[in-house]
């Protein structure tokens, strides 16, 4: 709902290649950025140097930006720079950000908590009350054990403003408008098809 009605209009920028080639692109008066996460984080302090604004992120497959903590640098004590450290910096400097994922809800909660941090670290702020209130916890023989989910419902109705559901979403598309194009083999993929 507020993605510029001109979107159409807008001119879109890929930002790949070496540090060279990706600096000089993010530098160039784009409307839209479209790069990988790890682009994103391998420039990220070049991007913070020279202050690029951004207005909104998209950020499709969220799942793959991995967890919140990844370990310490063991030399320096440090905790290691990552992927989803980059872009929860740069969301919480941004008026708006949306995650896109089609498997977040098939994980459990013990999942879910990562990215509802990266939408809404102040609602979302401890990850050990998240996991009391809504997975089962027993305590084993190496410490806390994570079980099944408890409370689903609750759960459902917790996270819903912040996860959009595929179900609702098709509200918003066009109709699906398929064109099959019949295609011959060659020769050559007859040949090797045999």
């Amino acid at each position: 709902k507020w993605f510029p009605k001109t979107a159409a209009t807008m001119n879109y920028v890929v930002v790949d290649g070496s540090a060279e080639k990706s600096h000089k692109i993010w530098l160039w008066k784009g409307d839209v950025f479209v790069c990988t996460y790890t682009t994103y984080r391998i420039d990220k302090e070049f991007i913070d140097q020279h202050r690029i604004p951004f207005n909104a992120i998209i950020g499709d497959e969220i799942q793959r930006l991995g967890r919140y903590k990844i370990g310490k640098d063991k030399k320096t004590g440090k905790v290691k720079a990552s992927t989803y450290k980059a872009l929860a910096d740069l969301v919480k400097a941004t008026p708006v950000f949306v995650g896109m994922s089609g498997k977040l809800r098939k994980k459990g909660a013990q999942d879910l908590w990562d990215y509802l941090h990266l939408i809404n670290p102040t609602f979302w702020s401890s990850k050990w009350r998240v996991y009391n209130q809504f997975l089962e916890i027993e305590q084993g023989f190496f410490g806390k054990q994570i079980g099944a989910t408890k409370n689903p419902k609750v759960l459902e109705q917790a996270i819903s403003p912040f996860l959009y559901h595929s179900r609702e979403a098709e509200k918003y598309l066009p109709p699906i408008n398929r064109q099959y194009l019949w295609v011959e083999m060659s020769d050559e993929q007859k040949r090797m098809y045999k």
